[in-house]
């Protein structure tokens, strides 16, 4: 719980993270302002929105600078010689970076929608149950996504190379092989996130979301148990 709270504390007092709050709220207000105002709903919009994986690599840029500079500062290095498990310290800051990676693409969506409404106003219907189990499904797959940034970080232990494989891992995984593959292996995986609310597409997303969510976690903890932290 105690690690938890730094986690949350260090969060709070991140400058990044209020700087990718603030440029994916005017991303996502201009798109929808400008390029999505002629789309005939709002429902359209969200649907266009939601899926969208084109702005995840600037999460990772943040959540890769969260973690990856815990090493260079020694936080990871004080908590383990206070006696905290290497798990616990992955898993306290696999829970942060979750958090941030919601709240960066739900400021997205909703700041296009709202950009969209001030063009063409705001539609209650937009908020029905199917969207809303699409949306917490979205939520599942870039956790998921942000996951394998917290594994990227164990493994390079350095701000600067974390930062640089985690770009190269969401460009490749969220834009570059959308482009070429429409797969079903692909389509359903955490990269490609769920293109409607239909059960079909929505059960395994979340389900493979969720496993790889578990395989990052426990990639993370196997590659890190036995490296040398100074």
């Amino acid at each position: 719980m105690n690690q938890l709270k730094i986690e949350f504390y260090k969060l709070k007092t991140f400058p990044l993270f209020y700087v990718m709050i603030l440029l994916l709220a005017t991303i996502g207000f201009s798109y929808g302002f400008m390029m999505l105002a002629k789309m005939p709903d709002i429902g359209s919009v969200f649907s266009e929105v939601v899926c969208d994986t084109s702005l995840v690599i600037l999460v990772s840029v943040a959540a890769s600078w969260f973690v990856g500079a815990d090493f260079g500062n020694r936080t990871v290095t004080n908590e383990l010689k206070l006696g905290y498990s290497r798990f616990s310290v992955i898993a306290v800051r696999a829970v942060a970076v979750c958090i941030v990676s919601v709240i960066l693409h739900f400021t997205y969506i909703v700041s296009t929608i709202i950009g969209y409404s001030v063009v063409n106003g705001f539609d209650a219907a937009l908020i029905c149950r199917e969207n809303v189990f699409w949306l917490f499904t979205v939520f599942l797959q870039i956790m998921a996504v942000e996951s394998g940034v917290v594994m990227i970080c164990f493994v390079m232990r350095k701000a600067a190379g974390a930062i640089s494989v985690s770009l190269v891992y969401t460009l490749v995984s969220c834009n570059i092989l959308r482009s070429f593959t429409d797969a079903d292996a692909f389509t359903f995986s955490c990269f490609c996130f769920a293109k409607s609310s239909a059960a079909g597409q929505l059960i395994p997303c979340a389900v493979s979301a969720a496993a790889m969510i578990a395989m990052f976690l426990f990639a993370s903890a196997f590659l890190f148990r036995k490296a040398d932290i100074r």
